[in-house]
Formats: structure tokens, C-alpha cells, sequence
């Protein structure tokens, strides 16, 4: 993996299980994890109909070194404000070197 594709300082963040509220419904907040460089790519944004379900397409493909344990419970934080929650995860050519990230901006 080039390093000079690596251009973007992202933070990972986690999600930790809170006190249930008053419908006694589970709550969850993020925690940081690692701050890590890796490289986005835009992708176009827009829903569409698969498997009769609306579903968010992917907006970003991000692209990182390999770490174990990054999948999609977690998200990645872009300067602070933008938050790309992780839709999956592959490990290119399967050699633990690289992680393709397929990514849906959160709006909020």
C-alpha cells in the first residue's frame, strides 16, 4: 500500500452501551478509539430500491492500513464534524495489508 494515498486523519470510534432510558429502550454513546490516515474517495450519494428496502448507497470508499477489529459496528469522524458510518469491510486480496471501507455519510 502506497502511503502517499493516505491523506486524511480520521478518528474510530466505538459504541458503548449507555443506562436505558424511561421506555427502558437501550442507549448507546460513541468513544474515541484510534486516530488513523487513510484515503477517501467520494462516491455519489442518492437512496435507492434493493431487495424491496430503501437502502443509503455508498457515499465514501475509504482506504486504510490493515488493523484487526474494524467493521461495521464502528464509525470514522472527519475533521471533528463529518461522520462516516461504516457499511463494510474488506480485506484486499485477503493479504492483511489493506482495508477497503464502503462508507455512508451520516447528515445530520
Amino acid at each position: 500500500m502506497r502511503s502517499g494515498r493516505l491523506r486524511n486523519r480520521v478518528m474510530i470510534q466505538r459504541p458503548v452501551a449507555g443506562e436505558p432510558d424511561e421506555l427502558n429502550e437501550a442507549t448507546f454513546t460513541w468513544t474515541d478509539e484510534q486516530k488513523i490516515w487513510v484515503g477517501i474517495l467520494p462516491q455519489s450519494s442518492r437512496e435507492f430500491y434493493r431487495a424491496k428496502q430503501v437502502n443509503a448507497e455508498v457515499t465514501h470508499l475509504v482506504s486504510a492500513r490493515y488493523r484487526k477489529g474494524l467493521d461495521a459496528t464502528k464509525r470514522l469522524v472527519l475533521g471533528g464534524s463529518r461522520v462516516l458510518d461504516i457499511a463494510g469491510v474488506v480485506d484486499v486480496d485477503e493479504r492483511h495489508e489493506e482495508l477497503l471501507l464502503t462508507c455512508v455519510e451520516d447528515t445530520p
